[in-house]
């Protein structure tokens, strides 16, 4: 599904350190650079609710009566929500294991229908019971959301989750919050959002209605709530929410066939076709995995077998058929893509650090060594137009691989990025991806490809 530290791999591999890389230079005799500051904590998001509900949190002004009126609504996992008025107040607050306030630890309000808190300043860090909070002023309903990250929106999802965890609190003996680890409370944040996106949900006429009926959905989906059961125990869960939409049908048969534009730097852009097929399966090890092939990757010119493997955590990579490909195996196995698709949020895949890269490029009698780091990003959901058609909700992932190859024979190091990006459709898998290669810093090559037809079992 994602190609490109293969790709990487090749164009890093046939880079001649003998004619490419200058010798390394001696020390300017400079001052080291002082050392970076400490990273600041701060936590932001968006503050959204029932659009009916919007001015019940404060009065607005007449400026904000007057944009709202302008301006549309913010895009949101969950239609029909809005943004709450500017100086709407937000605490940061701890809570107990029955959803009381325990310790209210700062506040602020609303601006330009968004709020932030800096834990660096306050002294703190993200914890399984630390939480952004904000009340109806009329109801006294109230929006709550687990600080897990530096993006935390509140809305009627966030406060779905912070149910979902309660209720599994009292459901389980011997559970507490701090039995949740951070992580655990973002994918489940995570996986409730994802499922709102895939079920297309709106809001209701008040917070309390819409709540009800994103758990509702929830309950539907089990491999989601066997992931909160699962949460509820001690240490990190093993388990996961599963491929909530299934944008990524692995069914025996599943083909899809695009079209392609590959150009590189001082030559005509080439016209392709690249078909992959889901096509067996191979034993890696002790794992069953599964076959994709692609008859034209990238406009490679050779077909290849990739193996993967999907569970409820995620897409396992478990390398492919390329022989000359030394670097992979000395990677494999690395999950990929994480379930669910949390959105903004990088995950780190492969850091690995003097890695035999498998070839002697310096015809020094060794072999190079390589840094790789691969990380993944979900940037958004949004809709994608491709001969296919125009398909809501895609998933767009971004997948950053970066290689830097050392010369054992002393040379200056190379690095070769290569970022991948790709859409996912609910029930359908990829329609789109493209890729940009570069090497010390300067684009190379570039490649898209769109979907013109596909066959996926039901």
């Amino acid at each position: 599904m994602m190609t490109e530290a293969r790709k990487v791999w090749t164009i890093a591999a046939t880079l001649s350190f003998t004619l490419t890389l200058a010798a390394c230079g001696g020390d300017d005799g400079g001052s080291p650079p002082p050392p970076p500051s400490p990273a600041q904590i701060i936590v932001s998001g968006t503050v959204q609710a029932p659009a009916g509900q919007v001015a019940l949190f404060t009065k607005p002004s007449l400026r904000e009566r007057i944009g709202a009126l302008v301006f549309p609504e913010a895009v949101a996992a969950l239609s029909g929500v809005s943004p709450v008025l500017d100086g709407t107040p937000v605490q940061l607050v701890r809570i107990d294991d029955a959803g009381n306030v325990a310790a209210a630890l700062a506040s602020t309000a609303v601006s330009a229908g968004r709020y932030s808190f800096n834990l660096t300043s306050l002294g703190l860090n993200p914890s399984s019971n630390l939480l952004v909070h904000v009340v109806n002023s009329v109801t006294r309903a109230q929006m709550r959301a687990f600080v897990t990250g530096p993006t935390v929106d509140l809305d009627p999802i966030s406060e779905t989750a912070v149910r979902l965890v309660l209720e599994r609190i009292v459901l389980t003996s011997g559970t507490t919050l701090t039995g949740f680890t951070v992580t655990e409370l973002r994918d489940i944040t995570g996986a409730v959002n994802q499922l709102a996106v895939v079920k297309r949900l709106s809001a209701g006429l008040n917070i309390e209605s819409t709540v009800s009926a994103i758990k509702t959905e929830v309950a539907s989906e089990s491999v989601l709530t066997g992931f909160i059961v699962a949460a509820a125990g001690p240490g990190e869960t093993t388990e996961g929410p599963g491929d909530i939409g299934n944008y990524f049908p692995l069914t025996q048969g599943n083909t899809w066939q695009f079209q392609g534009t590959h150009s590189e730097t001082g030559r005509p852009p080439i016209q392709y076709s690249n078909t992959v097929t889901v096509n067996g399966t191979k034993s890696v090890g002790s794992v069953t995995t599964t076959i994709l092939t692609e008859n034209n990757p990238l406009n490679s010119r050779a077909a290849e077998e990739l193996y993967y493997l999907k569970d409820s955590r995620g897409i396992w990579n478990y390398g492919n058929n390329d022989s000359s490909n030394t670097l992979s195996p000395n990677l494999i196995p690395y999950r990929e893509l994480l379930f669910p698709l949390n959105v903004g949020v990088t995950s780190e895949v492969v850091n690995k650090k003097g890695v035999n890269f498998g070839q002697d490029l310096d015809s020094d009698g060794k072999n190079e060594t390589a840094d790789v780091l691969s990380q993944v990003t979900v940037e958004t959901f949004e809709d994608v137009t491709v001969p296919k058609g125009t398909f809501s909700n895609a998933a767009k992932v971004v997948h950053k691989t970066t290689i830097t190859v050392f010369s054992s024979a002393g040379l200056r190091p190379i690095t070769v990025v290569g970022t991948q990006t790709v859409w996912f459709a609910p029930d359908l898998g990829p329609v789109k991806r493209t890729m940009v290669l570069q090497a010390d810093e300067q684009a190379t090559e570039s490649v898209t490809e769109e979907l013109v037809n596909a066959t996926i079992a039901n």
